[in-house]
């Protein structure tokens, strides 16, 4: 079973070692490191769906402000 290089060229020299090292494995170890990948992008995919969730929930932030200026105003009240 050949596998294609459908990568781009960042960190290549890695991939082609990995690539040739999951070529030794046989099916049920493939198919085992097949599931722990596609586990791994799913949970990553879950993390980016649920933060994509609460951006932007409410318009002026939390505080009724822009965040950086809310923070600047609890300093400034922190010195006085």
């Amino acid at each position: 079973m050949k596998m294609e290089n459908t990568y781009t060229n960042t960190g290549s020299a890695t991939i082609d070692k990995l690539l040739q090292e999951i070529a030794k494995l046989n099916s049920l170890e493939k198919e085992q490191l097949y599931n722990k990948l596609r586990k791994a992008v799913q949970e990553r995919e879950e993390i980016e769906r649920l933060v994509d969730s609460y951006c932007g929930i409410v318009e002026e932030g939390y505080w009724g402000m822009d965040a950086q200026e809310y923070v600047n105003q609890l300093r400034s009240d922190d010195r006085l």
